[in-house]
């Protein structure tokens, strides 16, 4: 269950990591089947001490920053970090680390602009703050690949399975952070 606070700015943790897991998956099996097997997770309050109220209700909801190490099939990890609220709008980057080197894919902003002097180079504007202003055309290319696939008959992606696995994983996740311990995903399975 997600409360809503009036004070509270910027998503909350379990929000977050329902987007979050979804792309991790989707990237860490890019050559391959390549499951998350372990989680490990570990947060606290820091920004916005008004969200500790809800400790008692739901200790995940009562945190603002959350760090989780995912360990995949593969031996491969990954980190999430993930933070209630930033002073400088929606922050949501990912890199890649491999052998051949590194993937980045950084914060959208409404424009190309930057400001160049003698203290360094800087954004001219911050990323964008609303997940529609961000994701418009993700959104648009989302619902025609739906409807072409539809048409055709072709193969849904992703899948039921692949939207039940991203849960598993923030359940994982979540019981991690509560139980103070890394957790096994065959500890959460929904469906055998």
């Amino acid at each position: 269950m997600v409360h809503t606070l009036p004070f509270v700015t910027h998503y909350s943790i379990p929000y977050l990591l329902q987007i979050v897991v979804v792309l991790l998956r989707w990237m860490m099996a890019a050559n391959g089947k390549n499951d998350p097997i372990k989680v490990y997770a570990t947060g606290s309050c820091l920004v916005q001490p008004e969200v500790k109220s809800l400790k008692e209700s739901n200790p995940s909801e009562a945190i603002d920053t959350i760090n989780i190490l995912v360990e995949f099939e593969s031996g491969a990890t990954a980190t999430i970090q993930c933070c209630r609220k930033t002073t400088y709008g929606y922050d949501q980057r990912v890199e890649v680390f491999g052998t051949d080197g590194l993937a980045k894919l950084d914060n959208l902003h409404p424009t190309t602009t930057q400001k160049w002097g003698n203290a360094g180079i800087a954004q001219a504007d911050l990323p964008y703050d609303f997940f529609m202003d961000r994701y418009k055309d993700a959104y648009a290319n989302e619902t025609r690949s739906f409807a072409e696939t539809l048409k055709s008959g072709a193969e849904v992606s992703p899948t039921g399975y692949d939207g039940m696995a991203a849960l598993e994983l923030a359940i994982a996740c979540d019981l991690s952070y509560k139980e103070g311990r890394p957790v096994l995903l065959s500890e959460v399975k929904l469906a055998k």
